[in-house]
């Protein structure tokens, strides 16, 4: 059987690599369909690389069917449509449904369903694929309550996830190496922000509803770290911003001009970003799937989503912050979240039994 895994964002792409290895394991043969930004992810692996970095178009998709012979098609999901090369995983799972080659997707959130399967703003659900593999019970009837086929939606649980538990080592020395590194020893309290591109994404999606972006987020939790430090008498704070991987690396510099008493270190890679985060006193975000994965890891995380309540994204359990009143106190205490995951689960495996189904 011939398999080709095709994923826009690094949402999608960290969803399916678990099905990926599994299946190159098994003697499949794989191919990958992908952007620049998630070329390095890939190379390391023995397969066919497309990368796409013009809009993706009927007769760019066929000719790629054909070239690897698809059998299966296995997807990640977006939930915009990107400028430079559109609905990437709607588009071939229409054109692959037309053809009869059996489709599968990996849900790897739990926001805007309609729009993560519809080829345009009118959201009409025209690439919904024969399998639709979803983190929990919840979100199956979310997507059935929003118009989805309850036949086509498997409760796995999410394949990354499991892979971070089982590959992502915490160990005593490497936390000592990034206190080293970083010094951290000299410093009253370490934060991490985890930064999401809102406002860069507002010009062409849904997310004009939303009440903030990561900008003014950010401001809001650097001025209650500021009111932190002068109610703590606190000397030196270090505050690390990992940046989303399609964001500019200088996005956040003028912030160090603004904030004089908080060390910035802006974080590019994922570079010993795991060991960073377990040695923060608490971790911050948005919404960012990487607060759940973190949360799986045991670090402290907190969700600011600074709106009203009706309009909160759920975390699986993870601690939300929507008043800016209560920030400064969840800022010096440490979070305590209770992450809703089926530890009994094995997301890839199951996934896989079902590729093996249509061998």
């Amino acid at each position: 059987m011939n398999l080709l895994f095709v994923c826009n964002h690094r949402g999608g792409a960290n969803s399916i690599i678990p099905i990926l290895i599994l299946a190159l394991k098994n003697k499949y043969i794989c191919n990958v369909v992908t952007t620049e930004l998630n070329k390095k992810f890939f190379q390391k692996y023995k397969l066919n690389l497309f990368i796409q970095n013009t809009k993706v178009t009927k007769e760019t998709i066929s000719k790629i069917i054909t070239k690897t012979n698809t059998t299966f098609l296995i997807t990640g999901t977006s939930e915009i449509s990107e400028k430079l090369v559109g609905n990437l995983e709607v588009l071939f799972t229409k054109f692959c449904l037309e053809k009869k080659i059996f489709t599968l997707s990996v849900l790897d959130f739990w926001t805007r369903y309609r729009e993560r399967y519809s080829s345009s703003k009118i959201n009409l659900l025209d690439g919904v694929p024969d399998h639709i593999c979803v983190i929990n019970q919840k979100i199956k009837k979310e997507m059935i309550n929003q118009g989805f086929d309850k036949q086509s939606i498997i409760v796995t649980g999410n394949p990354h996830l499991e892979f971070l538990k089982k590959n992502v080592k915490l160990n005593k020395s490497k936390l000592k190496f990034i206190k080293l590194k970083y010094n951290l020893f000299k410093y009253d309290k370490i934060y991490t922000y985890i930064s999401q591109p809102l406002s860069e994404r507002k010009a062409y999606t849904n997310y004009t509803h939303i009440e903030y972006n990561e900008k003014s987020a950010l401001n809001s939790i650097l001025n209650n770290i500021n009111d932190l430090i002068k109610l703590k008498d606190y000397k030196k704070i270090l505050f690390f911003i990992k940046i989303h991987p399609s964001e500019n690396k200088n996005k956040y510099a003028k912030y160090s001009k603004k904030f004089r008493k908080i060390k910035f270190i802006i974080l590019h890679n994922n570079e010993n970003f795991y060991d960073i985060c377990k040695n923060s006193n608490i971790v911050i975000g948005l919404f960012s799937m990487s607060l759940i994965e973190l949360s799986h890891i045991n670090c402290n995380v907190i969700s600011y989503q600074p709106t009203s309540k009706d309009k909160i994204i759920d975390l699986l359990g993870i601690k939300i912050i929507n008043d800016k009143t209560k920030l400064l106190d969840n800022l010096l205490n440490v979070p305590k979240s209770k992450l809703k995951i089926n530890k009994m689960q094995k997301p890839t495996k199951k996934i896989f039994s079902i590729i093996k189904r249509y061998a």
